[in-house]
């Protein structure tokens, strides 16, 4: 599944734990996230040249499905939230809003 590496450095991180650890990337997963990444491939077609996920998740994932007779309720949904990913793709490039065009609500004074 998916998984989340946060780089550390040597120095940053035997200040903290107080013990040497080597430097470089450190990966771990959360549940989630991976949860949700899971979702996200099945609802989204990875066509890019630089895929987000392993080339073919999404076929062997819905292959095994069908051979074990599973169904879910993102299964029983796919073509509506796949429709609405597609229609608000920007959401997934930019979800958070543009902080400049928004207008404050604070009073003055």
């Amino acid at each position: 599944m998916a998984a989340i590496a946060v780089a550390t450095s040597m120095a940053s991180v035997s200040a903290q734990a107080g013990t040497q650890q080597r430097p470089g990337w450190h990966v771990k997963t959360e549940e989630h996230i991976d949860l949700w990444l899971h979702g996200f491939a099945l609802l989204t077609s990875d066509t890019g040249h630089v895929p987000f996920f392993a080339r073919g998740y999404k076929q062997e994932v819905t292959a095994l499905k069908r051979q074990k007779n599973i169904l879910t309720q993102l299964d029983a949904n796919q073509k509506e939230l796949s429709a609405r990913f597609a229609a608000r793709w920007r959401l997934l490039v930019h979800p958070v809003p543009n902080m400049d065009s928004c207008q404050s609500t604070d009073a003055v004074g």
